[in-house]
């Protein structure tokens, strides 16, 4: 009984077998063909919560900012040093 448990939570072998780089050059007769197989294999990777680079900004920009995943869960904030106001200077009150 453990053991199928196990089984079944076992993320897909699919969706940790490649990365972004085996999609690089893809052949096919419209973008649509050529554009599928990465899509299928990132939305596998989003429904196992292997999929790191979707996170939406629900915060104003400034020197901390609050991000969450795609779906709104798993929200935390974060020091912001890539924002032209990483010192939140923006918004003082005396500048």
């Amino acid at each position: 009984m453990i053991a199928d448990k196990q089984q079944s939570d076992a993320i897909p072998v699919e969706a940790l077998q490649k990365s972004l780089l085996h999609f690089m050059g893809a052949s096919g007769a419209g973008l649509e063909d050529r554009v599928r197989p990465l899509h299928d294999w990132a939305e596998l990777r989003k429904e196992e919560g292997v999929w790191p680079y979707h996170r939406v900004l629900t915060s104003s920009v400034g020197g901390e900012v609050t991000l969450a995943s795609t779906g709104g869960a798993d929200s935390r904030t974060f020091l912001n040093f890539g924002s032209q106001d990483y010192l939140g200077l923006a918004r003082h009150p005396r500048i």
